[in-house]
This record gives C-alpha cells, structure tokens and sequence, in this order.
C-alpha cells in the first residue's frame, strides 16, 4: 500500500513525498515505486530509523531516496548516550544516510488538534528535509530530484568526521544556504530564443541576437 502510495503522490504532482516510517528488508516493487517516483521527478525521503543501528532502514535504504538521520541538540547523532537524557532511543545510521535534522523534542501540531513539544525520532527529523526540499523547488522550479539531492548535501554543515560521514553523512541541514545560494544565481536572457534560415552552398549569412544576465552573479555561457 506504501508503495502504491508512492507512485500514485507522484502520478498526482506531488514534488515531495515525505516517508516518516520503516521497516522490513529490501522487496522489488517498492524500489519500482521510488525510481518512478524521482524519474518521474519526485524527491522522495524517508527516516533511517530509530534503533541505534549501523544500518539505516528501508525504505530509506533505497538507492534513490534521501535517506534522514536525528540530531541531538548538542550538535551530534542522536544515541543512546546523548546529551538530552534520552537513552532509549538513537538514530541509524551506516551507509547510504544522507544528512541530519532535529530529531529531539520537535514542536509540531497532533492528530486530534493542537500542539505538542515532543515529537521525537528520525520520524522528526524526516520532514525537516522534506519542507527544506519544498524550499528548494519553490525558488529553483527546473530542479530535478538528483539536483535537490545534491544541493541538501553540498550545502549542509559538515559535523562529526570532516567530509561524508557514516554517522551524519553530509552534515546537518542549512535551509538557509539551499535557498540563498539558489537565490544568487546567473539568469540567462537570450533576445531570441529560436534562429531558424537556411544557407545555400558557398554562401554565409548573418542575424544577431543578444544575450543578457538577469542574475545577480556572472554568467558563463
């Protein structure tokens, strides 16, 4: 049904899907539905689970989804031992995690209405990717979801071992550096976008056309 779920938010134009769950071993047809998804241009993220274990869970465990480790509010995975007391519980990690997010004492609203202060898990840590990745389409709509991948990790901050990590992979999250440097960005203006004629043999012609930077950085071109 999961699976499902996935093909058919993407099929119905969802440019995000935001998977706060785990579970069970590697089965074909949910690696299916999350390549169609990203081939059909969906981000798709989902937690790497709460056990504390060297290895993240499916359905994060798929080659094409982002896969979201917890943070502890000292600036480190989220373990047993962290510094927040909370010692049944830490997040996954090993190889193929992604990047980090709050993942401890999340504010957030509740099923019935309201709000709580205690959402707590990778499940936390999940949509904080997920909104940063909206973001990201909402100022850079021609991304892709290999582009949105790439900019989540080239722009995170790098905590734990320096580089790529198996404990926090690309580091924590920085919305604000996925935006502004999108933001700053060359903007090609081009006067004509088609140039159609024909040459005839030992012939030249000439038409000219003039190319512009709307953006606020240079442009190469």
């Amino acid at each position: 049904n999961i699976a499902e779920g996935v093909t058919w938010a993407s099929d119905n134009g969802a440019d995000v899907i935001s998977m706060s769950l785990g579970g069970g071993m590697y089965v074909t047809y949910f690696n299916n539905a999350i390549d169609y998804a990203t081939s059909n241009g969906t981000t798709v993220i989902a937690a790497t689970g709460n056990d504390d274990l060297g290895a993240i869970s499916y359905p994060s465990r798929y080659d094409n989804c982002v896969a979201v480790g917890a943070m502890s509010p000292c600036n480190e995975r989220k373990n047993f031992s962290s510094c927040d007391g909370e010692n049944f519980w830490g997040s996954n990690y090993g190889t193929g995690i992604d990047i980090v997010a709050p993942g401890v004492n999340i504010p957030t609203t509740t099923n019935g209405g309201g709000y709580t202060n205690q959402f707590n898990g990778t499940s936390s840590a999940c949509p904080h990717i997920a909104g940063v990745a909206g973001l990201i389409y909402s100022v850079s709509p021609g991304v892709n979801p290999l582009d949105v991948r790439t900019i989540l990790q080239i722009q995170a901050d790098d905590i734990g071992s320096i580089g790529y990590d198996l404990e926090t992979g690309y580091g924590r999250v920085n919305a604000n550096k996925c935006v502004r440097n999108l933001l700053n960005t060359p903007e090609l203006v081009v006067s004509d976008p088609e140039i159609n004629f024909i040459v005839e043999p030992e012939s030249t012609q000439e038409q000219y056309f003039f190319v512009g930077n709307a953006g606020n950085v240079d442009l190469s071109f």
